[in-house]
């Protein structure tokens, strides 16, 4: 197949566009392909974008289309080997998709899963408008009837498609004015799917009360690759909210500080073949929601380079050291020259492999889900409490250098808090075990509530064949198990004074406890040569010998130590 040989865009408003036109020629119809080059300001331009996952299984532009047609599609209109090309298309992606008539999400060929979960999806949409207790019964009927559960099966197949992870999609998806998805001959707009994922959060209740009671026969995987996807539908519909209907509330906002880190949070979790567009790919959605886009696409530039720049910005942007906590857990530090400065967080690497211990930090939220509480419910804390943040950034040396003070330098490390000091001993909490309490409807209800969904998804009780088998996607392994297999206990002493504290670094006796202005949590630094790396967190769980409770000692108690000159001020150049 001959190679196409790309001309130069004419100006930097410049797009091109994929012309598709239809051929009838003796009965046979035939659609001719083309590039042209448009001007994104041209006034009456009407196009369409499309976004698919860039495999190698053909589109059938047929399902869809009406000719003639201007199709955006980055893969062809984009020449990908031109890097200066790349970086002036990247900056006009959020007008890109912000300005087509609607944009085209091909999820792949239909399977024998698609046609049920359309189905389910569009009986979840039309409760919508429904009364909230109302809806919830009929919800909780096609969760827990034994007929549809392979229907849970097929929308999670269809939640939880490969397009779905692609870190582009958080851009494309949010920005567009109107979108549709399309699975095969199947399609579904962008509207009903939004009605539909407004009822993910009872599904997910009832499913949750089916896992609790069923978890020990290991029956509930059914509902697994649902549950994946929904957490992602959760967050388009959030985004989108923020995007095109926040704005015109009387309650509207001006945007916050931390909108970039959120979104680069929630990237973590998408894939990209180029590390570096885990933050180009949300730069146009950081300009919508902040009002200022952080930084520009840059392709010439490494990914070290590129990520250093984040950390910079996201320390200019909160004023506090944030970045640090975003450091991954056990990053090997051992090699002559790593690829990433050891206080550079690899933005490349999924959330299960990041500190449990960030969620017990001041993390920015977009507003609908701001309960003002961190992730995974945990408090928040502000260790160096008042303290403000100096960090000095170096390029060239890969270094920041910081202001802070020694704590204490760690002891023997272990995994359990028996073995760091045997006389422990805990105060024990009550359990409460969560039962299943709902009652029994009538029968005219059950009726009519089975109607409704045999209306939906028909009487195909026997899809998919009970052989079916739903694994467990290691991608999504739960932070908590990370956290039971990582984290290292010991004790922190300075002179008479001790702390018991844990974290999930790769700690070494040796390593010294610090306090870093501008830090909501205390840090673990190693010295080496004239210079230090950065471990990683930890946590005071006791105070040995200090009348002071732990949630004090977090939340700048040790402040009013350093205050009292017990502790002495000093720089950190950390590499």
């Amino acid at each position: 197949m001959a190679t196409y040989t790309y001309r130069a865009l004419s100006s930097e408003r410049a797009v091109r566009m994929l012309q598709l036109e239809e051929l009838n020629s003796e009965n046979i119809s035939t659609v001719r392909c083309s590039l042209i080059e448009v001007d994104l300001d041209e006034l009456g331009l009407t196009y369409q974008a499309f976004c698919y996952t860039g495999d190698d299984d053909p589109v059938p532009l047929n399902y869809y289309f009406t000719f003639p047609t201007l199709l955006w599609v980055d893969a062809i209109c984009i020449n990908q080997n031109d890097h200066k090309e790349r970086m002036q298309q990247v900056a006009l992606m959020r007008e890109i998709f912000g300005r087509a008539s609607q944009v085209v999400a091909w999820l792949g060929r239909a399977s024998e899963h698609t046609v049920p979960a359309f189905r389910l999806l569009f009986g979840l949409a039309d409760l919508y408008d429904t009364d909230a207790d109302i809806a919830g019964q009929y919800v909780s009927h096609v969760v827990r009837h034994e007929s549809f559960q392979g229907h849970w099966v097929a929308l999670g197949e269809l939640l939880d498609r490969e397009w779905w992870r692609r870190v582009w999609v958080i851009q494309e998806i949010t920005l567009a004015r109107k979108a549709v998805l399309l699975c095969g001959p199947y399609a579904a707009d962008w509207e009903r799917v939004r009605k539909a994922t407004a009822g993910f959060n009872s599904c997910m209740l009832y499913m949750g009360e089916i896992l609790e009671a069923t978890v020990p026969y290991g029956q509930p995987r059914r509902f697994s690759p649902f549950r994946r996807g929904a957490a992602g539908m959760r967050v388009f519909r959030q985004l989108r909210f923020e995007k095109w209907e926040r704005p015109y509330l009387s309650t509207a906002k001006p945007p916050s500080k931390g909108a970039f880190l959120c979104l680069l949070d929630i990237a973590t979790d998408y894939q990209s073949k180029d590390k570096r567009d885990k933050v180009y790919a949300i730069l146009g959605l950081s300009e919508e929601l902040n009002g200022r886009q952080p930084l520009c696409a840059d392709y010439t530039k490494s990914v070290c380079e590129v990520y250093m720049e984040t950390a910079r910005l996201i320390f200019e942007d909160m004023g506090c050291l944030e970045f640090l906590n975003q450091v991954e857990k056990n990053r090997d530090l051992s090699g002559v020259d790593p690829v990433l400065p050891s206080w550079v967080p690899d933005w490349a690497v999924p959330s299960n492999q990041q500190s449990c211990l960030r969620g017990g930090l001041h993390r920015p939220k977009l507003a609908p889900l701001d309960t003002g509480k961190a992730r995974d419910g945990m408090e928040k804390f502000s260790f160096t409490c008042g303290s403000t943040a100096r960090c000095d950034f170096c390029f060239n040396t890969k270094t920041i250098t910081v202001e802070g003070f020694v704590v204490g330098t760690i002891g023997e490390v272990h995994q359990r808090y028996i073995d760091v000091d045997p006389d422990i001993r805990f105060e024990g909490h009550k359990r409460f075990c969560k039962r299943i309490t709902w009652g029994y409807p009538r029968a005219s209800e059950v009726f009519e509530r089975h109607s409704y969904w045999l209306g939906w998804l028909g009487f195909q009780s026997s899809f998919p064949p009970p052989r079916i088998t739903v694994g467990i996607d290691e991608r999504r392994r739960s932070v908590r198990q990370w956290a039971i297999n990582t984290t290292r206990c010991f004790k922190v002493t300075r002179g008479k004074s001790c702390l018991l504290a844990c974290s999930d670094g790769l700690v070494q006796p040796g390593d010294f406890v610090c306090a870093l202005f501008g830090g909501n949590m205390p840090y673990i630094l190693r010295p080496k040569g004239d210079s230090w790396l950065f471990i990683g967190q930890w946590q005071v769980i006791v105070p040995i010998n200090l009348i002071v409770l732990p949630k004090d000692m977090m939340n700048g108690k040790i402040m009013e130590y350093f205050r009292a000159g017990h502790l002495t001020k000093q720089e950190f150049v950390i590499k």
